[in-house]
């Protein structure tokens, strides 16, 4: 029996409405460089770019490092967004390539498929890995968290980046010559603290149910 893997794919939203795409593809390109290099141990097949600007895809052992490989490249290249699919299934052309656009078979299929059904209901991610339950509930939290950071301003996205850090409000409003108070503004208007501990349980989430590997 062929062993299954589990295919992300990405699409870039609105991506013929980006206006230096060549300034965005090279930090695009780092993201998903970053992201395979932090995660080298769950990666199959490295992620990179598939169609320029407007398609990114990767091959993983097991999805239990995939929240953390999408909200890498989010941060990467705010304030774009991406769709992403993750699917569970058989790869039947290029399966021991470490190329992802050398590969082929029905899990790409049905991912692909997935993404053409979130450009319709416009939400943002979406995964079938074989527990119909925990895929439904994981999807609309990865979901409505992806969909939350789409509201978060350059100023939100750069406190919460050196947040992350563990730096203090103080550090960060020197850093970005605002005031303390500001820091906090920013932080309370996105709802940080709830966003953490929702983001921290997704997280646990794909770390817990996803580290079953192929099979």
């Amino acid at each position: 029996m062929a062993a299954s893997y589990y295919v992300l794919l990405g699409d870039v939203v609105s991506s013929r409405n980006i206006a230096r795409r060549e300034e965005f593809q090279l930090r695009l390109q780092h993201a998903c460089a970053e992201a395979a290099k932090q995660f080298s141990a769950t990666v199959h097949a490295r992620i990179k770019l598939l169609k320029g600007t407007d398609e990114i895809g990767a091959v993983l052992n097991s999805w239990q490092d995939a929240f953390d490989i999408v909200s890498i490249i989010l941060d990467e290249i705010h304030p774009y967004q991406i769709r992403f699919s993750l699917v569970r299934g058989v790869i039947d052309v290029g399966e021991n390539s470490d190329d992802v656009a050398k590969m082929d078979g029905p899990a790409f299929h049905a991912a692909a498929s997935i993404i053409n059904e979130l450009k319709q209901n416009g939400l943002l991610f979406q995964m079938i890995t074989g527990d119909p339950q925990t895929d439904m509930s994981i999807s609309n939290q990865v979901s409505m968290l992806l969909l939350l950071r789409q509201r978060w301003t350059a100023k939100h996205h750069q406190v919460v980046m050196e947040y992350r850090k563990n730096e203090t409000q103080q550090f960060i409003a020197s850093k970005m010559k605002i005031t303390q108070q500001e820091v906090s503004r920013l932080l309370r208007q996105i709802h940080w603290k709830q966003y953490r501990i929702m983001e921290n349980l997704v997280r646990n989430q794909f770390k817990s149910f996803g580290s079953g590997g192929n099979k």
